[in-house]
C-alpha cells in the first residue's frame, strides 16, 4: 500500500526570498521600460529642438521692432544698448530758410552739412537718421541719444557782415552736456567765436524740445552767418561737419 506523500511546507525564509525576487523582477522590468522610453522619446525630443532651432539664440530684429533692429546691429563701440542720433537738417523739406541776395539759400548749407555730419557718425560706429524740419518723427515716442538741428544764421542787413556760432539746448537731463560738448568741440575745430548776444527766443524755445520726450535731449546749433562766415559754411563744410560730429561723439563718449 503506497502512502500518499504530504507537501512539506515552506520555511519562512523561502517565503522571503520569494518575494524578494518577485520585486526584484518588477523593479528590473521598471528600470528596463524606463530606459526604453529614454531612448525612444527622448532622441525624438532632441531631433526637434535641433531642428527647429536657430544656429544662434535670436535676431535683433525678433527681439525688438523694425525701426530699431538696425540700431542695435550698430550700436557705439563701449555702447550698454542702442545709440541712435537724430540729425535735423533745418528747413529740409519746409522752406528755404535764409536766402542771400546771389540766391544762397539755408537748407543747402544745412543738408550739406547734415549729409556729412550723418556719414562721419556712421563711420564711427553709430545709427543716424536724417530728418526734415517739423518731421512728424519727432515725438513723445522717438527714441534717440540726442537730436540736434542744424542751421545757418542769416546774411541779409546787419548780419551781411557777423560771424559766429551760437546754439541752445532742451532744459532736460543731459541738455547741458550735449550743449558743452558741441560748443566746445566746435569752437576749437572752426575758430569760430560764440556770438551769445544774437541768441533768439525761436532757439531757446525751439519748437523740437516741446515735442520729444524729457528722456531725449536736443539742441539746435546755428553753425555760423551766411554772410561774414560765407566762406567756411559753403567751402569748408568739411570742417564744419567733422567739428558737429565730433561734438556728438564727445556726448555719447560721456554718457555711456
Amino acid at each position: 500500500m503506497t502512502q500518499a506523500r504530504e507537501d512539506k511546507p515552506r520555511s519562512i525564509d523561502e517565503f522571503i526570498l520569494g518575494e524578494h525576487m518577485l520585486m526584484l523582477a518588477f523593479i528590473a522590468l521598471c528600470v528596463f521600460g524606463t530606459f526604453v522610453a529614454y531612448l525612444y522619446y527622448g532622441r525624438t525630443l532632441i531631433m526637434s529642438v535641433t531642428q527647429t532651432s536657430p544656429e544662434r539664440p535670436f535676431a535683433a530684429s525678433e527681439q525688438i521692432d523694425d525701426g530699431l533692429a538696425a540700431t542695435v546691429l550698430q550700436r557705439h563701440r563701449n555702447s550698454a544698448g542702442p545709440t541712435r542720433i537724430g540729425i535735423v537738417a533745418g528747413h529740409l523739406n519746409f522752406d528755404s530758410g535764409a536766402v542771400c541776395a546771389d540766391g544762397l539759400q539755408e537748407v543747402t548749407i544745412n543738408t550739406n552739412v547734415a549729409t556729412q555730419v550723418a556719414a562721419i557718425l556712421q563711420a564711427n560706429g553709430l545709427s543716424v537718421e536724417i530728418l526734415n524740419e517739423d518731421d512728424g518723427r519727432l515725438t513723445q515716442d522717438y527714441r534717440a541719444t540726442a537730436v540736434v538741428s542744424l542751421h545757418a544764421d542769416s546774411c541779409q542787413g546787419a548780419a551781411a557782415t557777423m560771424s559766429g556760432y551760437k546754439s541752445a539746448a532742451s532744459r532736460v537731463p543731459n541738455g547741458d552736456l550735449l550743449q558743452n560738448c558741441i560748443n566746445e568741440r566746435y569752437m576749437v575745430q572752426t575758430g569760430l567765436s560764440y556770438n551769445e548776444n544774437t541768441i533768439t527766443d525761436h532757439m531757446t524755445q525751439y519748437y523740437v524740445f516741446d515735442r520729444l520726450s524729457p528722456t531725449v535731449p536736443a539742441l539746435i546749433l546755428e553753425m555760423g552767418f551766411m554772410g561774414g562766415d560765407r566762406e567756411l559754411l559753403t567751402s569748408r563744410t568739411q570742417l564744419v561737419a567733422a567739428a558737429v560730429a565730433d561734438g556728438i561723439m564727445c556726448y555719447v563718449e560721456r554718457v555711456q
